[in-house]
């Protein structure tokens, strides 16, 4: 991935939300949001995970706006169709994903994808249970690649 021009189009955005498929990914969400907060001062809205607030949202999101849309599997038909409305609608906002690490149709669907892949911590016949910190490790680093940006562009 061209960090570069992920720092560059993260810099430019005024807006940023983040949309989530679960509760796992909603942990995320808030980590993410912040992070950007704290660390180098961009609000986000963490938008609630159900698909019809992800649909209101074709009346708001302006240019350049950024939506980040965390998922596990990355294919959910209704969420994939809904980006390819939004980015219908409106060719200057930026999607990115943060899937797992494999081929979805989310992450063909984004201008920028971002990947981590959950560990397997504990396994029965009825569940899986997965431990999700290396997406939060890809975040820590991912902001502090982004606070370096920011210096060197200060330069």
């Amino acid at each position: 991935m061209d960090f570069e021009s992920f720092y560059s189009t993260l810099n430019q955005t005024e807006n940023i939300y983040i949309y989530t498929t679960g509760w796992q990914q909603a942990s995320i969400a808030s980590y993410l949001s912040n992070q950007l907060l704290v660390n180098v001062g961009k609000p986000t809205v963490v938008m609630p995970s159900a698909i019809s607030e992800l649909k209101m949202s074709k009346n708001w999101l302006q240019d350049h706006d950024q939506l980040i849309v965390i998922s596990f599997s990355g294919e959910d038909p209704d969420l994939c169709q809904l980006l390819d409305e939004l980015h219908l609608l409106n060719e200057h906002l930026t999607i990115t994903s943060l899937t797992t690490i494999k081929e979805s149709r989310l992450a063909s669907l984004s201008d920028y994808s971002l990947f981590f892949q959950p560990s397997l911590f504990h396994e029965n016949i009825s569940t899986k249970n997965w431990a999700f910190s290396p997406a939060y490790t890809m975040i820590d680093l991912l902001i502090n690649g982004y606070c370096e940006w920011l210096r060197k562009e200060d330069e």
